[in-house]
């Protein structure tokens, strides 16, 4: 009896970790699709842009214009939804003079192609390129949000942007989902390691972290973690005392350190 309850919890594991390797998309990515002929609906001026990238895929951003003169922000967004309900975010950014362009991921809104780690690197690269196209380099802000702050922190490490931008980021995905499923050999599984913990000591940039003390999708824990890559002198931390991972926002001080990191000369 002990032996087919063993050989049970075996094949049990062994189905569950092929599941999860093979449909980890469905965990980490949570995309909403929109229609070729989507029409957006922003305030202020903004224009849609479509960049054809290297591995059989078209991104789409939305490229804003505040009207200023102080450089442009690169925000990555989270894992869930599109453009048209994070487009809002560009609204709480432009008034400090920045532009905003933002991109959908592969799979997300009206961007095409297949996800893979490598691919969504090239993509935020070109999305980086694009800016450069239009602005110095060193009037570029990365912002990165939740699993956007994978993204972030990697194109940071292969250029020279003026600051960098990680709301509830995390240490590594592998770690990340061994905190959720300790269960699983992660380190074998996880297609998707972003592995900011080893990427931001290539990061030359002042760096801003935010987080919620409360974050339950992102625990406080791994933002102070992957502070402790940066250099004391490239460092602002920010908590957000009670703040969880989709309301920091909601806060003052929230809004008071972007702006403050925003302005400082550090």
């Amino acid at each position: 009896m002990l032996g087919i309850i063993a050989v049970s919890i075996l094949l049990f594991y062994i189905f569950s970790s092929t599941a999860y390797y093979f449909l980890q998309e469905k965990v980490y990515f949570l995309p909403d699709k929109l229609e070729a002929d989507h029409q957006f609906n922003f305030k202020g001026e903004w224009k849609e842009v479509f960049l054809d990238s290297q591995h059989e895929g078209r991104i789409h951003g939305l490229h804003f214009s505040s009207g200023g003169n102080n450089g442009a922000i690169l925000y990555l967004h989270g894992n869930a939804g599109s453009l048209a309900g994070w487009g809002h975010v560009a609204e709480d950014l432009l008034p400090h003079g920045y532009d905003v362009f933002m991109i959908d991921y592969r799979g997300y809104g009206k961007s095409t192609g297949a996800l893979s780690e490598q691919n969504l690197f090239s993509d935020t690269q070109e999305a980086y390129d694009y800016l450069k196209n239009h602005y110095t380099e060193d009037s570029i802000i990365v912002y990165g949000r939740s699993i956007g702050t994978g993204m972030a922190v990697n194109v940071s490490s292969r250029n020279q942007p003026q600051k960098l931008i990680l709301e509830t980021p995390f240490t590594n995905l592998v770690d990340l989902a061994h905190s959720y499923f300790p269960i699983f050999f992660h380190n074998i599984l996880v297609r998707y390691p972003f592995n900011s913990d080893q990427y931001i000591v290539e990061v030359s940039c002042p760096v801003m972290i935010i987080h919620g003390t409360n974050d339950e999708v992102v625990p406080f824990r791994f933002g102070k973690e992957l502070s402790k890559n940066v250099p004391k002198e490239l460092l602002t931390w920010v908590t957000i005392q009670n703040g969880e991972h989709n309301n920091l926002s909601a806060f003052p001080e929230f809004h008071q350190a972007v702006s403050g990191f925003l302005k400082s000369q550090k």
